[in-house]
């Protein structure tokens, strides 16, 4: 945010202060991203959006409550409603699961994460009253701030995220691992297998955070190097889907940028220990219209299946820890990915390669180097009849409830770097 933004904004908190108002400040970037701050009375009780924002419920309910069931939760009937996580809050401390205190501290920390994202990439705001009543219907909040003091703290934390050379790096951003063999030999063994396992690409640094409970401007200081050597990636990611209140029957909202109304297109997975083949890989398909998801590890072939549910699978041959082979097999013996179609790619084209490829499952065979309309014939082939486009549909559709997301972890407890909590 400009400094002339911000100075207005840090003014327009003061006179909402001083005016005792009770409304919100709507706050908006150059991204469609939006903010909702809200006041009572001259104080702040709570702030809502941005791109995680049901991320950011989870994420907190775990730190703050980690005692609570987070696969039942008080669900609201109005999901899009920006006070959608108050009400479920304020459910949650009618029903005793959760004390003011962690309540409190949750809303104060949810704050201060709102108003620093704006500080960071908030471009304008407009002041509305329209929601006053609604506001005054609440009664007691369960916590009242002065908004002075709140942004002040917001200054601070983006101030420090600045001088430490992470002015471009959002904490909602995840990082991958894209060069595993360039940081092997910069960091001690240990920390090199737990930075393979963590930096999936999956979690964002706030989720990193909470999870290895270190402070988020020490872990952003910690990759800022490999980041700017390209070894680190730091990529984009998606909000989770809230549940839905199935005592109305309201279909849950997805927080996506594209339209429902759309049909989802067929999503191809590459595995390939290779980024520059995943690179080229993602460059043809989506070029065509496809999505694609690409994965250098074999280890993370079948959690990525059952996360994102892919219509094919390009398969190297080649790779450490588990080969080609290996990893077809995996995959055939979970009957949910026995239909989908898996192509080889490899660098020998020779008759053994090629009938051991189609015992283990495989579907097709394609040489590198391979060009773009031999591998977009491939595609189309398996992808022309349109049912694996009906099944990406009701992919998708599974996929918008929180227990379709399964990871390595396999736990039935919530961490903010295995899954989403499952729909009540």
């Amino acid at each position: 945010m400009e400094h002339t933004s911000i100075t207005r904004l840090s003014k327009q908190f003061k006179t909402n202060q001083a005016n005792q108002f009770t409304g919100k400040i709507l706050v908006y970037s150059k991204t469609d991203q939006q903010w909702a701050v809200y006041f009572l009375m001259g104080r702040l009780i709570w702030a809502s959006g941005g791109s995680h924002r049901f991320r950011r419920l989870f994420r907190l309910l775990s730190i703050h409550a980690p005692h609570l069931n987070l696969n039942n939760l008080p669900v609201p009937d109005a999901n899009v409603s920006r006070l959608w996580e108050y009400s479920v809050l304020t459910g949650l401390i009618r029903q005793n699961r959760i004390a003011s205190g962690p309540a409190t501290q949750l809303i104060q920390t949810a704050i201060q994460e709102i108003l620093f994202e704006i500080l960071q990439e908030a471009t304008g705001f407009e002041q509305s009253a329209h929601t006053m009543h609604r506001l005054k219907k609440i009664g007691n909040p369960i916590v009242v701030m002065r908004p002075d003091h709140c942004f002040q703290a917001a200054q601070q934390q983006w101030s420090q995220w600045r001088q430490s050379g992470l002015i471009s790096y959002s904490p909602n951003l995840a990082p991958i691992l894209e060069y595993p063999n360039k940081l092997r030999p910069q960091v001690p063994s240990g920390t090199y297998q737990k930075l393979v396992t963590l930096l999936t690409g999956e979690k964002s640094l706030r989720d990193l955070s909470a999870h290895l409970t270190v402070d988020l401007l020490a872990l952003g200081q910690a990759i800022n190097p490999f980041v700017h050597q390209g070894i680190i990636a730091l990529n984009a990611i998606p909000d989770w889907t809230p549940p839905v209140n199935t005592a109305k029957k309201k279909p849950s909202v997805k927080m996506t940028s594209s339209s429902d109304n759309q049909a989802p297109r067929p999503l191809i997975l590459g595995i390939d220990d290779s980024p520059s083949i995943c690179k080229m890989l993602k460059r043809i398909m989506t070029r065509e219209g496809y999505g694609f998801i690409g994965i250098h590890e074999s280890f993370r072939t079948l959690p990525t299946m059952f996360k994102h549910k892919p219509d094919l699978i390009f398969l190297d041959l080649t790779m450490p820890i588990a080969n080609g082979y290996e990893v077809c097999s995996q995959i055939r013996r979970i009957e949910a990915f026995r239909s989908i179609p898996i192509v080889i790619l490899s660098g020998n084209d020779g008759m053994v390669d090629r009938v051991r490829a189609k015992l283990v499952g495989a579907t097709d065979f394609v040489s590198k180097p391979f060009d773009d309309k031999h591998l977009l014939a491939t595609v189309r082939k398996y992808l022309s009849s349109g049912s694996q486009k009906g099944d990406r549909a009701q992919n998708v559709s599974t996929n918008s409830s929180p227990a379709s997301l399964s990871t390595t972890d396999q736990s039935s407890s919530y961490s903010p770097l295995s899954h989403q909590p499952m729909a009540p």
